[in-house]
């Protein structure tokens, strides 16, 4: 019986042992399927956050929060954003380099955000008056504080490069409709019922060069009870009449004397036509009273023609796979 007890245990022994090989073969076939999945995910790359910088444009560098604020929808190129960002960066990078204050970086510029908003917060807890909404959006926000660094490199450019005397005086001579004085403006205005032609006024220029008075060439037309006198003067461009009219302003300051201006819709009432009989004490403002303003206006100009070949050399470069990135946070 000794042998029959023996032969138990060999057996069990070896139905313990084949069970440990299977239940190894089974781990290692496991390890063998799973390893590679666990491999391609402990290799993904992990995705920026907002402050990486992911692009330079004209040398300054671009945060991915910075960029995200440009993507108007899922799917759209980076290289479109990037240039929706190209000026607030320029402008950002002129500043510094004149000297201007403005946000260094993404991150200086989005703590000054939630600082504005905890400000507001507090204020409102308060009781105390918040003008616009309770928190600003960080776009709203980028968009407010550019708009004040463009005003600041706006001031700081036409300090370093002032027009001269010789450019003043010859834009004021170039520019002959700037700075004139209208005095007074002798008018007749003609208002056309609906369903009168406005071409009439065809016929009442042919009556008029061939010696009619403008009265006598009302009648013969049949327009003397639609026919009325208009003086005009430099008050008057705040009068509804002429604020309310395309055309009408252009007409005061601009329309020869004997001429007709094009016919006014009258706001769907018919038609306004206006002659000018003549014009009393018209002229310039003197050279010297408005060079200040004239001044202003070429440095305006002049401001806006440089950043705008600023903006145009700016070269842009971005991250390879930036375009991926933007995919995998906001979809294709």
């Amino acid at each position: 019986m000794f042998w029959e007890k023996y032969s138990r245990k060999a057996v069990g022994r070896r139905v313990r042992n084949v069970t440990g090989v299977i239940v190894l073969i089974i781990l290692v076939a496991a390890l063998v399927f799973a390893l590679p999945g666990a491999l391609l995910v402990g290799c993904r790359p992990a995705l920026p956050d907002d402050f990486s910088i992911v692009a330079s444009i004209g040398g300054e560098p671009v945060a991915l929060g910075e960029l995200r604020m440009f993507l108007s929808s899922p799917g759209q190129p980076a290289r479109d954003a990037l240039d929706g960002l190209a000026p607030f960066i320029v402008c950002r990078r002129e500043l510094k380099r004149l000297g201007g204050e403005t946000f260094g970086t993404y991150r200086a510029f989005w703590d000054a955000w939630q600082a504005e908003n905890a400000r507001r917060a507090e204020a409102l807890g308060r009781g105390e008056v918040v003008y616009g909404p309770e928190a600003l959006t960080q776009r709203v926000y980028y968009d407010y504080t550019h708009e004040q660094d463009m005003r600041a490199l706006a001031g700081l450019m036409a300090s370093a490069s002032a027009p001269t005397q010789d450019e003043l005086r010859a834009a004021y001579n170039e520019r002959a409709d700037l700075f004139t004085v209208i005095g007074s403006v002798n008018m007749r205005v003609i208002l056309l019922p609906p369903g009168k032609d406005p071409g009439v006024v065809a016929s009442l220029r042919g009556l008029l060069s061939g010696g009619e008075s403008f009265d006598d060439a009302a009648q013969v037309l049949g327009l003397g009870g639609m026919t009325y006198p208009r003086t005009f003067t430099a008050s008057d461009f705040r009068h509804p009449d002429v604020t309310e009219f395309d055309g009408v302003a252009d007409a005061i300051r601009d329309l020869p004397v004997g001429e007709f201006a094009q016919p006014i819709d009258n706001n769907g009432a018919g038609w306004i036509i206006l002659y000018c009989e003549s014009r009393v004490g018209a002229g310039r403002e003197p050279f010297e009273q408005c060079s200040a303003t004239l001044s202003q206006l070429l440095s305006d100009e002049r401001f806006e023609r440089d950043f705008a070949a600023l903006v145009e050399g700016a070269a842009i470069v971005a991250d390879d796979g930036l375009d991926e990135i933007l995919r995998s946070i906001i979809g294709p």
